[in-house]
């Protein structure tokens, strides 16, 4: 999981213009290209179902932590580098951390 969350979030470093355009605005002209993005979010969320074995029921929790991911990397690459509060590392360690926690047993 490490290793997608660190590529997605250098990704939208990367391209965070496109980013923006495509999870805040409604400039995508182009449905397919929306299509592409909902896509790769259900080819992720089922790779860490997976990964982590986790119970279908917790399906649609995994599927909304990458718009949780893709927020909080677009948040981070909002700032300069030089300027930035946390490191890449950092960032994606919480970002890891937030399928346990929401998934956790009550109790």
């Amino acid at each position: 999981m490490r290793t997608m969350v660190t590529a997605m979030v250098e990704q939208i470093d990367r391209r965070r213009s496109f980013y923006l355009t495509l999870v805040r605005g409604s400039g995508v002209a182009d449905p397919r290209v929306s299509e592409v993005h909902d896509s790769a979010r259900s080819v992720s969320t089922d790779r860490v179902m997976s990964a982590l074995g986790l119970a279908s029921s917790l399906r649609p929790v995994v599927h909304a932590r990458w718009a949780y991911v893709e927020d909080r990397a677009l948040s981070w690459s909002g700032d300069p580098a030089s300027e930035r509060t946390e490191s890449l590392d950092e960032l994606v360690a919480h970002c890891e951390r937030v399928p346990a926690a929401v998934c956790a047993e009550p109790g």
